[in-house]
């Protein structure tokens, strides 16, 4: 048999995976992690994303030139939540995995620094806004479109954006 041209085997730093892959694996994971965590969230992890979507808020960048101190953290920790809220620990494991792989990517933290807005990042948490709201109301179908809704702007965002296509 023909050999794979990546060996998935590697470790995440041996392996430059780009940003388009990882959005677009995300997307393959991340929405159904957002649906099961709908129906699966106990008490205590819908009101922790709620206050982890909060402390979002009070991390935004206060203007164009700052991202804001910690935002990347907090939005690691908010899709963590709704992974670990998931309740399939194969799937949590999985979506952190990517997050990890997008943490050692050369490319995507190029691009997350010198191309990620201020105005993206009040998009973005609107989008968060709507993901939230539809796993603490227990909406599955809301929290599933949500999700993909954010990840697939994300993408748009990034290709739309003058900076990354001259890059």
């Amino acid at each position: 048999l023909p050999r794979a041209s990546i060996n998935v085997v590697a470790q995440a730093d041996e392996v430059d995976i780009g940003p388009f892959e990882l959005l677009e694996a995300r997307l393959l994971v991340e929405p159904d992690c957002a649906a099961l965590a709908a129906q699966n969230a106990t008490a205590d992890q819908r009101r922790a994303l709620r206050n982890v979507h909060a402390a979002m808020q009070l991390v935004q960048p206060a203007n164009e030139k700052s991202k804001g101190v910690g935002s990347a953290q907090y939005d690691r920790l908010l899709h963590g939540s709704i992974a670990e809220a998931c309740g399939n620990a194969a799937l949590a494991s999985v979506c952190m995995h990517l997050w990890d792989l997008s943490e050692r990517s050369p490319i995507f933290q190029r691009l997350d620094a010198h191309y990620v807005t201020q105005q993206d990042w009040t998009i973005a948490w609107g989008e968060h806004t709507r993901i939230v709201e539809a796993i603490v109301e227990g909406d599955a179908v809301r929290a599933r479109h949500a999700m993909s809704y954010h990840l697939v702007a994300i993408m748009a965002r990034l290709r739309e954006n003058p900076a990354w296509t001259a890059w």
